[in-house]
């Protein structure tokens, strides 16, 4: 519950950031399987909505390789 709780409200600094007029973000994620593969994701213009919608995450399409590991 405690690591639910501490993103949940890392979600709220995140919104904050992302919700800035005229600034886009590119948010990427480096995965590793157990057999040691790497991969990645890219999404641009990134951003996470308010509480009021659960802080929902929203970008472009996304593109990059660890959808090939899955």
């Amino acid at each position: 519950m405690l690591s639910y709780l501490c993103i949940f409200a890392g979600l709220k600094y995140i919104h904050e950031m992302t919700s800035e007029p005229g600034v886009s973000y590119e948010l990427r994620i480096d995965v590793q399987d157990a057999s040691e593969h790497w991969a990645y994701e890219k999404a641009a213009n990134f951003w996470v909505s308010d509480s009021g919608s659960d802080y929902t995450y929203h970008s472009d399409q996304g593109y990059g390789d660890a959808g090939k590991y899955a």
